[in-house]
């Protein structure tokens, strides 16, 4: 369910002025329920300098993105388009591209030449290789869903058919529980290093968001960045590691949040 209007900050077709030349910071959040954005640049030389409120270690040259629910990205942008002509975000949707929001160019100045500045680094403790390698690896598995093969699971302490989950609006499971659990996924003690392998084995993708701390996605396939929600695509496995430096009871879940409300949630005890 992912709604045929999009908005950006409550307004359908959003656009504001730019000049020629601009260098602006743009904060891109998707608040939406559970489309997941795939946004292109237009017009404009876009780079990323920080993920879900954490600096990334160089500005990364981007000419798109991809936003799952809850998750963020800060762009710096230089606008490039000629003056009359616009800079755009563009959403990638399956009968075609349009615009979510639209700079007007106006008269400016030349794109700066100079880089694009990065970002100074937040205090959050970052396990290193050794450390990542040496951590035993904890399975989280997603089950359920339409064309999902899950049969029953357990559900407040018992494990229950397939129909009667349904009926109670369960239809999503992590490690074969739906809904909340009274035991933690996991007790960690504080200073550990976690490793936790995300297992999609639905068919649909997940955007799956940890509390109260951030964590390392391990096998992304480029340089690695700090994040609290990463995406998981259907049948893919997605490796993450962090330091759990902080105290508490910690929810586990999917943010499309019609997932997590159908099950997909659990959650981690750090003493």
């Amino acid at each position: 369910r992912i709604g045929n209007w999009v908005t950006v900050n409550g307004r359908g077709e959003w656009t504001k002025p730019a000049a020629r030349g601009m260098r602006m910071r743009l904060r891109l959040i998707n608040v939406a329920n559970g489309r997941i954005f795939r946004l292109r640049f237009a017009g404009m030389r876009a780079a990323v300098v920080a993920l879900d409120g954490q600096p990334v270690a160089r500005p990364e040259a981007a000419e798109d993105i991809v936003l799952a629910p809850a998750q963020r990205a800060d762009l710096i942008v230089d606008v490039v388009a000629d003056e009359g002509g616009e800079a755009v975000i563009l959403s990638r949707e399956r009968d075609g591209d349009f615009a979510v929001a639209s700079f007007p160019v106006e008269a400016g100045r030349a794109p700066r030449p100079e880089p694009f500045p990065a970002l100074p680094p937040n205090a959050v403790p970052v396990p290193s290789t050794d450390e990542i390698a040496g951590a035993p690896v904890r399975e989280l598995r997603m089950e359920g869903g339409a064309m999902g093969a899950m049969m029953s699971a357990r559900a407040d302490g018992a494990e229950t058919d397939m129909r009667t989950l349904a009926g109670r609006g369960l239809v999503w499971a992590l490690n074969g529980t739906a809904g909340m659990s009274e035991e933690p996924f996991a007790e960690i003690a504080r200073g550990t290093v976690v490793r936790m392998a995300l297992r999609n084995e639905t068919a649909w993708p997940h955007g799956m968001h940890l509390h109260g701390h951030h964590f390392l996605e391990i096998d992304a396939g480029r340089a690695a960045a700090l994040r609290d929600t990463t995406l998981v695509e259907p049948r893919e496995t997605r490796e993450i590691a962090f330091v759990a430096d902080n105290p508490g009871d910690w929810l586990v879940h999917c943010h499309m949040l019609e997932h997590a409300d159908g099950g997909m949630m659990t959650w981690i005890r750090v003493t």
